[in-house]
């Protein structure tokens, strides 16, 4: 798109990929590509990035910017923002590589975004292992809420300047609790439109039982162990919520204890992001 047809109007759009499933990154593009006015794809230095580059070659309004390393889901979540600002536009749009929006979903957004307190607007999430399950029951058409992921959400670009942007120190997880939470604490309301679901993907997680219970762990690799643990204890410490951080730590523990493969090498990246992160706060 020329950027004299940008407006101030416009919505931005972008997409954070690492190493993604093509297939999955297309359905995704095809989603949201005629919903947006400027869409934006930033790579995280993925092995694939030649693959992607040529899919996003096939789409006149997409533009491809790859980074030379892994900088982070933060630092590229910025780089959208910023793309964003250069591009005139007020509101941008965050989505995962993976995640798949419904066709109207912007245009049920915009009729909510004349409310300056509304720092950002979020889909309600529908996680694929769930899918043929059958949904909620939606008891109102919108609603506030406290966290939301950030994949999906339309995020105000004088809200994410006045927080100071997402957290590049943080890299990957709780990126988007830390962000949240920074929205609250500079007064601005985060709103859920529950007409509106986002397939996503967490992980590559699988089903087990134990006692009675069913539960889904997630495989993750030892260094995503280790940011969960330490970005939790960071983040729910600084924002001082009133979040159980040690029930959140153990139950994630007691997960990779009883269904996870390397569950020692996993212990050891999990207890040391704990370590890490009780260090930075005290």
């Amino acid at each position: 798109m020329e950027e004299s047809q940008i407006t101030s109007n416009s919505i931005c759009g972008g997409i954070v990929t690492y190493n993604p499933d093509i297939r999955l990154l297309k359905f995704c593009l095809e989603a949201i590509v005629n919903q947006v006015d400027y869409l934006c794809i930033i790579d995280n230095n993925s092995n694939n990035k030649n693959e992607i580059g040529c899919l996003v070659s096939s789409y006149h309004k997409v533009v491809f910017i790859s980074l030379d390393k892994n900088y982070g889901v933060a630092y590229a979540l910025n780089l959208i923002a910023k793309e964003a600002i250069r591009n005139n536009c007020l509101w941008f749009l965050t989505l995962d590589q993976d995640s798949e929006c419904e066709e109207h979903m912007i245009d049920e957004y915009v009729k909510y975004i004349s409310d300056d307190t509304v720092g950002m607007i979020c889909p309600r999430i529908l996680l694929r292992i769930h899918k043929s399950e059958v949904k909620k029951q939606i008891a109102n058409v919108i609603e506030y809420v406290d966290l939301a992921i950030t994949s999906g959400c339309l995020v105000r670009t004088s809200a994410w300047d006045r927080v100071g942007g997402f957290w590049q120190y943080l890299f990957i997880d709780r990126v988007d609790d830390d962000f949240c939470l920074s929205l609250s604490e500079n007064n601005y309301k985060i709103l859920r439109v529950n007409t509106i679901t986002l397939e996503h993907e967490i992980g590559r997680p699988k089903k087990h039982r134990f006692m009675g219970h069913s539960y889904y762990s997630d495989s993750y690799p030892p260094l995503r162990y280790y940011y969960i643990a330490r970005n939790t204890v960071i983040v729910y410490s600084i924002h001082k919520t009133n979040l159980n951080v040690f029930r959140l730590l153990l139950v994630r523990f007691v997960k990779i204890l009883l269904s996870e493969n390397n569950r020692f090498k996993l212990m050891s990246s999990y207890f040391k992001g704990i370590k890490d992160g009780l260090c930075y706060i005290i």
